[in-house]
């Protein structure tokens, strides 16, 4: 009994500083590592007595000495299941680890759930803001770093329950018109157009069309082009009248109704 009391002292000791030694969490190894030492000095104690008590033992000694090996049995037991709870924890701690992920914009993915703030696209929107349209090279540079961003979290929050800290649709329009202006004026008529689409799409106005419209024709899609136009013409009102100046002032040819 001294041996393996012996042993669980050694074994909680150096088991304790391993694990405390490896970061990992401590309220966990704590319990399990003082009931291991109790066990052992427990044990170590009852030997001793038992030795030195030799073959005298007395009725008396014989059942305290009995109670003493079952409760050491007791404590054994608990220790065992206090390792299984342990084991249990651990196990769920890796599951929730290797379902968190940092997002590319900032946010974290927790399985079904995105929470947190974009905290890496958000200076790329506030740079680009300040930048304006007068640096049309540095803005293309800036909005394709963005745009990257929010379009590859976009694809990896895909399924989730929960979504918080979306930048919104508006500012993704905002986002895809001032790159697609900027890739415009840098003479990138691929990306002008493909982000001119993205801006219709997340939030139709009637300059984000009108921005469609000189990318389709820097494309040569004059057809598709011509389609749109008459579309908002046909739709009346204010906004037909403000597309209508936009095609004049650019000298975008189209058919007028009579």
């Amino acid at each position: 009994m001294q041996f393996v009391g012996l042993l669980l002292i050694v074994n909680s000791l150096v088991g304790g500083a391993w694990w405390i030694a490896t970061g990992r969490p401590q309220m966990i190894v704590v319990p399990i590592c003082v009931a291991a030492l109790g066990a052992g000095v427990y044990l170590m104690a009852s030997e001793g007595r038992t030795i030195s008590a030799g073959p005298t033992l007395s009725r008396a000694e014989l059942k305290e000495l009995s109670d003493e090996t079952a409760k050491a049995k007791a404590i054994l037991a608990d220790l065992q299941d206090q390792t299984a709870a342990a084991d249990w924890h651990l196990k769920q701690l890796d599951e929730h680890v290797q379902t968190t992920s940092v997002l590319p914009d900032g946010r974290t993915r927790v399985g079904n759930t995105v929470m947190g703030q974009p905290t890496v696209l958000t200076p790329k929107l506030e740079a680009l803001q300040k930048l304006g349209t007068n640096q049309p090279a540095e803005a293309f540079t800036l909005a394709k770093e963005a745009v990257g961003l929010y379009e590859t979290t976009r694809d990896q929050i895909k399924g989730a329950s929960i979504v918080t800290g979306d930048i919104g649709p508006e500012m993704a329009a905002w986002l895809y018109t001032t790159g697609a202006t900027a890739a415009q004026r840098t003479g990138d008529h691929d990306l002008s157009l493909q982000w001119a689409r993205a801006a219709v799409t997340a939030r139709a106005t009637t300059e984000r069309h009108c921005l469609l419209v000189t990318a389709l024709v820097n494309k040569g899609l004059q057809a598709e082009a011509d389609g749109l136009i008459q579309h908002e013409l046909k739709a009346g009102g204010p906004e037909a009248t403000k597309f209508r100046a936009f095609l004049d002032q650019y000298k975008i040819p189209y058919k007028r109704s009579n």
